[in-house]
């Protein structure tokens, strides 16, 4: 419905009248300026800290998207490194939300890299379906996964005592991947 601004007005009048926000509200208005693209999401992580909150997975996940949107990914980035450093855990939507920031501005290295990052800690136990989810939309955004994402996939299924599945992985891999091979004509 995109009612974005309407809300913002909202909270605004609500807080006059002495309305003391939860960090869920604050949720909601950091995607309302994120949509809008205003910067001005930053001030209310300020407000968040100011209350004696903590950001939580969410309202990090939010910010990164609100960087994205505004084609703002390296910012996006510095902030992830930042929030990291600070001892602040992300997941799997976190980070896919900074590798479709990368496909949507050409940067798709920088996007294979960050998966490449991440991979290590993603398939595991439980995070399997995540994981296929993040391959999906590579492919959908015409990145073609590589060996090394196919593997992470294939040893996911396997720790799961899942062969067949991985069997079936392999078989994609075999169909999607080239040979890494230079062929030199003289």
């Amino acid at each position: 419905m995109k009612h974005h601004r309407t809300a913002i007005s909202l909270f605004s009048k609500a807080e006059c009248k002495g309305f003391t926000p939860s960090l869920f509200t604050l949720n909601i208005l950091i995607n309302c300026y994120c949509h809008l693209g205003n910067m001005f999401l930053l001030s209310i992580l300020g407000k968040i800290l100011k209350m004696g909150c903590q950001p939580d997975i969410i309202t990090l996940t939010t910010l990164l998207k609100g960087q994205c949107i505004n084609t703002n990914v390296r910012e996006a980035l510095v902030f992830h490194n930042d929030i990291l450093t600070k001892g602040f855990q992300l997941d799997e939507v976190s980070y896919g939300t900074l590798i479709d920031g990368f496909c949507k501005i050409g940067k798709t290295s920088a996007a294979l890299e960050l998966l490449r990052k991440m991979e290590t800690g993603l398939v595991k136990p439980g995070c399997i379906t995540k994981a296929e989810a993040i391959v999906g939309r590579m492919m959908k955004s015409s990145i073609k996964p590589d060996v090394i994402s196919y593997s992470a996939l294939m040893d996911g299924y396997c720790m799961m005592n899942n062969v067949d599945e991985s069997k079936k992985v392999l078989n994609r891999m075999k169909s999607d991947v080239l040979p890494d091979v230079s062929v030199t004509v003289s």
